[in-house]
């Protein structure tokens, strides 16, 4: 059999990983004493994992975190507080479907900004979206948007992503000023019913974690799920 033409169809399907597994068996004589459907699976699973690879790829590069977190390297014998079995737990990301919000509360120098990467990070590994926002960035990028017409688009935007990561969140008061963010966030919240699934989760730096629970009037709401 012609290895050449089998070679050019794989690329043109854009199956690269398979081509490149491919083209080693046929180099390779330890191969061939496998069984075919052996080989076909080696071929399926290295096709599966450089896709994911490369999706991986995107969608950390999209996220623009701010720090190259991952949950493997937040120190927990640090003396801050964190509930290893709760961070642990958030990793499963069974929180973003289950639309709740997470904060990451403490003092200045603690890793609030890490940990919600790390978060994020660990989202985007279960095959979520994710997008790293300064809150105060947010604010700018929204009066500007409302200036040139851009605000339903910008909004859109942000309402496709799964988690939106929002630093330094409210470091500020809010004012009526930002009433605004809430009237145009509105539209593309997930529905009524999906809104309040479950309370969100607190994860304290340097204190314990509990459930938290909105009360009074927010001026801000989140486009779908905020880390």
């Amino acid at each position: 059999m012609l290895t050449s033409p089998t070679l050019d169809k794989l690329r043109d399907l854009n199956l690269m990983g398979m081509s490149r597994a491919y083209q080693e068996q046929m180099e390779r004589a330890d191969y061939q004493a496998l069984p075919f459907v052996d080989r076909l699976g080696m071929l399926v699973d290295i096709e599966m994992q450089e896709r994911e690879n490369r999706r991986l790829f995107r969608y950390l590069k999209a996220a623009r975190l701010r720090d190259q977190a991952c949950i493997e390297d937040i120190d927990f014998h640090a003396p801050r507080g964190l509930n290893r079995s709760l961070v642990l737990e958030l990793t499963e990301s069974r929180w973003v479907a289950a639309h709740q919000r997470v904060l990451v509360i403490g003092a200045t120098g603690l890793g609030k900004t890490y940990i919600a990467c790390a978060l994020a990070e660990a989202a985007i590994r279960k095959g979520h979206t994710a997008l790293y926002l300064r809150f105060p960035r947010m604010v700018d990028e929204l009066a500007v948007a409302r200036v040139d017409g851009r605000v339903p688009r910008l909004l859109a935007a942000w309402a496709s992503i799964d988690v939106l990561v929002l630093d330094d969140f409210a470091m500020q008061p809010l004012s009526s000023q930002h009433d605004f963010l809430r009237l145009e966030f509105r539209p593309h919240l997930p529905p009524p019913a999906e809104q309040h699934v479950a309370p969100g989760i607190a994860i304290r730096c340097g204190g314990s974690e509990r459930p938290y629970r909105r009360r009074g009037r927010v001026p801000f709401a989140d486009s779908r799920r905020t880390l």
